[in-house]
């Protein structure tokens, strides 16, 4: 006997909401994140591969006209990978 599936969605539900994990959709389905440092994402539209990118600037300190603060950057560059260009 298993762990249910049930059990291991309601676990990452709750590392979620302790911040221990953040969410991102990606191509149509919800993936678990364990990197909780500020950063964008990569895709490729090829071959459906994601990976982090790291920020270039610190999103906390980011001054955005119209908004008093900066709680979080979404951000996703999408192209074709090394890989499936060559």
């Amino acid at each position: 006997m298993g762990i249910g599936l049930a059990t291991v969605y309601r676990n990452l539900a709750l590392m979620v909401e302790d911040g221990m994990l953040s969410t991102v959709e990606h191509e149509g389905e919800l993936r678990y994140d364990c990197n909780n440092q500020p950063h964008a994402h990569a895709t490729c539209q090829s071959c459906g591969a994601i990976w982090d990118v790291p920020l270039p600037f610190d999103h906390e300190n980011l001054s955005v006209t119209g908004l008093h603060t900066v709680s979080n950057v979404d951000f996703t560059l999408q192209g074709q990978c090394t890989g499936c260009a060559s």
